[in-house]
């Protein structure tokens, strides 16, 4: 026999059964593999880029920057697959991953010469993650922005 307590309003109000649903309980399972997954994984993300890409990205950023003793407002990067062979800064980038950095800012020391002797605004990276070394090197005069989804590695 089952004893069950009873409450003034038990015969004005009928027991409501407790029931999550089910988003709820997907989402919750969701939100815990992210948490222990994310405290448990080696690699951390930044964006799109694994925390391997983003330092790489990071140095390469600054020491393009500080070589060009530029005033850098924004450095993106993005992250894709391919190779570049045909280089101009460095060794071919054979990895089979590319880390595309983008600088806005002034480059005192940059005149491109084909634009009528034009400011340069950014500066247009192409590296190789792996070596940690730029395999190509560009610049744009005008205004623009970063890249729709790119990575922030640093302001100034």
């Amino acid at each position: 026999m089952q004893l069950r307590a009873f409450s003034w309003n038990d015969s004005v109000v009928p027991p409501r059964r407790r029931v999550v649903p089910a988003t709820s309980t997907v989402v919750a399972c969701l939100l815990a593999v992210v948490v222990i997954g994310g405290c448990s994984s080696s690699t951390h993300m930044h964006g799109a880029l694994t925390d391997r890409e983003f330092k790489s990205a990071v140095t390469i950023a600054r020491a393009e920057a500080d070589k060009e003793a530029a005033t850098v407002t924004s450095a993106t990067a993005t992250v894709g697959t391919g190779t570049e062979t045909q280089t101009n800064a460095g060794p071919a980038c054979t990895s089979g991953t590319l880390l595309h950095i983008k600088l806005i800012g002034t480059f005192p020391t940059i005149v491109a010469d084909l634009a009528g002797g034009a400011s340069v605004s950014t500066v247009l990276i192409t590296a190789d993650p792996e070596s940690g070394k730029p395999c190509l090197i560009g610049v744009q005069t005008g205004l623009t922005t970063p890249d729709p989804g790119a990575t922030l590695l640093f302001t100034h």
